[in-house]
């Protein structure tokens, strides 16, 4: 559940985390693409702008954006995301905005509720499924985001995923626990 900043051969920065709970282990990447904009690639959503998530979890304003990720004048980069997306103003522009790229083709109620029941269900599941919600998982993933530029602005050194405290020790007791619960369905 911990995001792992990683530098690939070309000089470019990825963030890569597994959002785990339960029986779900879902994969999330965060980047930063040529044109200057930060996507978020996750279940059935791939390559989607992270200020369009932000307002559609209910970060709405611009300001309370920038102050979310930090309240240091440091990020030009935030402020050219922001200025691309400015028309959408409302939670439901950057539901339909979301609905119109995952789940095309279908009745605008219908896009809807599919896209809500995405950024519930596939979105961070370790931070909760319900609509309440919502404001940590985009509090999370302003974290996230902060942690990206330290990295790409050279304030914090990139993380090694091959390091023990980026590991996850699973015990034998929990190991245990899911051969048995495996069995008992079978049986």
């Amino acid at each position: 559940n911990n995001v792992v900043i990683e530098v690939d051969t070309k000089g470019e920065f990825h963030g890569r985390f597994f959002a785990a709970r339960g029986s779900y282990k879902i994969p999330h990447g965060l980047e930063r693409k040529k044109d200057g904009i930060y996507y978020l690639t996750f279940t059935r959503v791939k390559n989607m702008p992270l200020i369009i998530i932000l307002k559609a979890l209910g970060l709405v304003k611009d300001e309370e954006i920038m102050k979310t990720i930090s309240t240091e004048k440091m990020y030009e980069e935030i402020l050219l995301n922001l200025f691309e997306f400015v028309e959408i103003k409302t939670q439901d522009d950057a539901m339909d905005y979301i609905a119109k790229h995952v789940a095309h083709g279908q009745s605008r109620e219908i896009r809807l509720e599919r896209t809500k029941e995405m950024l519930d269900k596939y979105l961070l599941p370790n931070i909760g499924m319900a609509t309440s919600e919502r404001m940590a998982k985009a509090r999370n993933l302003c974290k996230m985001l902060k942690k990206y530029l330290e990295v790409s602005l050279g304030r914090r050194k990139p993380d090694d995923k091959d390091h023990y405290m980026n590991k996850r020790l699973r015990m034998s007791g929990e190991l245990l626990l899911d051969l048995f619960r495996v069995n008992f369905k079978v049986l």
